[in-house]
């Protein structure tokens, strides 16, 4: 056994991540079925929401940005430094540097879709929601390598000294055009 290896915390990691990772061809199968399905369900749930919307209220929410820019003060300034310091509070001083670089990279990305749904169906401003996602999204090109550059590489240091945290970027504009796309088929 090579002890020098075992000793490697990548190895551990990618060893126990191989153990759960492996699947049946059955499984597999399942998976893209489900996959295929959820992206049918969620364009078609957005291709609704478009539905719901008026494009001339989308456009006076964007001329009066008080709340859009409350929004992303909020996203991409409070988040990450929130996400920041409860990570070095309690996460790094722990030696979970792993979970502390996840929680900054959850807190420097954009909301998801579901805030929509979830704002449609709670009788909430569909068309702010609507906004404040394509806003994030779109800003989230260049805020996510912002903080991951100004302070992300904190947690990397003394865990993974030669790594970089990739930002990705294709499935950042993927998320945007299957938000995007859907609801322009469905806006009035």
């Amino acid at each position: 056994m090579d002890t020098a290896g075992s000793l490697d915390p990548t190895n551990r990691t990618s060893a126990i991540y191989e153990q759960l990772a492996e699947r049946s061809p059955e499984q597999e199968v399942f998976t893209k079925v489900f996959v295929v399905l959820l992206i049918v369900l969620i364009t078609i749930a957005n291709v609704l929401m478009g539905c719901e919307l008026d494009l001339s209220v989308v456009l006076t929410t964007v001329k009066r940005p008080i709340a859009p820019l409350i929004g992303f003060f909020t996203q991409f300034v409070i988040m990450p430094m929130l996400a920041y310091c409860i990570s070095c509070m309690i996460l790094l001083d722990r030696g979970l540097q792993p979970f502390a670089l996840g929680l900054f990279v959850t807190g420097c990305s954009p909301a998801g879709g579901a805030s929509n749904f979830w704002t449609l169906l709670l009788d909430g401003n569909a068309h702010l929601s609507v906004t404040m996602t394509f806003i994030s999204t779109l800003a989230s090109l260049v805020m996510m390598p912002f903080w991951m550059n100004l302070l992300g590489y904190k947690f990397l240091k003394g865990y993974m000294e030669n790594s970089t945290v990739h930002v990705p970027y294709g499935k950042i504009v993927m998320s945007l055009l299957a938000l995007v796309l859907p609801l322009l088929a469905g806006v009035q």
